[in-house]
This record gives C-alpha cells, structure tokens and sequence, in this order.
C-alpha cells in the first residue's frame, strides 16, 4: 500500500509506517508524539499503537506540520 497517496482515510498506520512517511525512525515517532507534534495513537491490542490515516492527514493539515531537516554546511 502507498500511504502518500491512500485514497482510504479509515486506514490505519503502525508507528513505523508514520515513520516510513516521514522518513524518520519509530524511535522520533514516539518523541513527536511525546512533544505533541503528532496525534497521541489509538491501541489496537495491548502492545500495537496505531494511528488513523484520517487523523494523520487532518493533524498535518492544520498544523502545517514541516519535518525540518538538519543541513551541513559544506566546507
């Protein structure tokens, strides 16, 4: 499944697919999370947070969310 351009917004994602999506590690998830910059995860079972694609997009939508990358200065 592409989740850039799912068209189902009931779908939902592991925390590693939130990071596959935004190219970062579960691990940055987790802080963002954390650090209110993404959706608190819904629990599908114990152990598996999940979060909504629907919740996702409308979370990025009205916080413009940006992922700013970290840019060396080259010599």
């Amino acid at each position: 499944m592409d989740l850039h351009q799912s068209n189902d917004r009931n779908v939902t994602l592991t925390l590693a697919q939130v990071g596959e999506r935004h190219q970062v590690s579960v691990k940055t998830i987790r802080r963002w999370i954390a650090d209110g910059r993404l959706p608190k995860p819904i629990r599908i079972g114990a152990r598996s947070p999940r979060i909504r694609l629907s919740t996702l997009l409308d979370f990025e939508q009205r916080s413009m969310f940006v992922r700013r990358r970290s840019v060396r200065a080259s010599a």
